[in-house]
């Protein structure tokens, strides 16, 4: 189920709302366009992402990984250790075959698909 452009799976419970993805399995939580993990520490705020297992930095509503280097513009997340690409606040993960475009995540892995904020 999606509502409100955010995604819920259940193979990894969790809630999204308000653009954001929770999962409960790595214990974190997601609100306001940021994504926290409790598993690799971390806070999320403001449309920005900050992990402390892999120590990275956000500005302007980017993230970037050193650890597992990564590049992320226009609130954008892409992950290289998982061959992620994500573009105009999508997320996607070549790890967990999923594709997300245009605030939608899809994880073929969980066999879940969002298109168009669904």
């Amino acid at each position: 189920m999606a509502r409100d452009h955010s995604t819920s799976l259940c193979k990894v419970p969790g809630m999204a709302r308000d653009h954001s993805v929770s999962f409960s399995e790595v214990q974190g939580m997601a609100r306001d366009h940021s994504v926290s993990f409790c598993k690799v520490p971390g806070m999320a705020r403001d449309h920005s992402v900050s992990l402390c297992k892999v120590p990275g930095m956000a500005r302007d509503h980017s993230v970037s990984f050193s650890e597992v280097p990564g590049m992320a513009r226009d609130h954008s997340v892409s992950f290289c250790k998982v061959q992620g690409m994500a573009r105009d606040h999508s997320v996607s993960f070549c790890e967990v075959q999923g594709m997300a475009r245009d605030h939608s995540v899809s994880f073929s892995e969980v066999q879940g698909m969002a298109r168009d904020h669904s």
